[in-house]
């Protein structure tokens, strides 16, 4: 006997219980089926445990047994097997189909959220290090030059300090920029 409907048999029995207004709790472990189930049923003090049976046949029947017939063999409490009709399934099936299960949504990271933020960023970056390599630059091929006096100092110490107070400026100017577009997010987001 094969499965008309494959569906994953504890969302679809959540789904029907919440259209019932039955309650319910979910329990998940990992094990085998009837053991867990009349573990669980000990745990709570069960005095009955009522499960529906597929009563496999064939070779699915040999290899897998029934669960419901584990279940009793195992069980302290009276256990309960119902077996439902030909009709019965068929208003099961129609009834899995006619549920609407949400597909899992796969949220892949955007690297860069915000590509205009990036994009100032970067352009901020090439900025400094531009200004960078060419006093590297000027360093290594213009001694002379870096060694002329710029009030009391020498125009490396200047161009150094000068760096310095760029990259700060740069920084500031970034994290002034990206709170501001935080905020112009979160307005959006309010419908301001």
């Amino acid at each position: 006997m094969f499965r008309r409907c494959k569906v994953d048999g504890v969302w679809f029995a959540e789904a029907y219980a919440h259209e019932q207004n039955v309650p319910y709790t979910t329990i998940k472990r990992e094990g085998p089926v009837a053991g867990i189930i009349v573990e669980y049923a000990n745990e709570v003090g069960a005095e009955l445990i009522v499960m529906g049976s597929s009563n496999l046949r064939g070779v699915a029947g040999f290899v897998l047994g029934d669960v419901s017939e584990a279940v009793l063999r195992l069980s302290p409490c009276t256990v309960w097997a119902v077996k439902p009709t030909q009709k019965e399934m068929d208003l099961v099936v129609s009834k899995v189909r006619s549920y609407a299960k949400p597909k899992p949504v796969v949220v892949t990271p955007d690297l860069i959220p915000d590509k205009r933020l990036w994009h100032g960023a970067m352009g901020m970056f090439f900025l400094y290090m531009t200004s960078y390599g060419m006093f590297t630059i000027a360093g290594t091929l213009m001694k002379g030059l870096l060694g002329i006096r710029v009030g009391g100092l020498n125009l490396a110490i200047v161009s150094g300090m000068g760096i310095i107070i760029g990259a700060i400026i740069i920084a500031l100017a970034y994290n002034w920029y990206a709170g501001s577009r935080d905020n112009q997010g979160k307005e959006v987001k309010n419908g301001v």
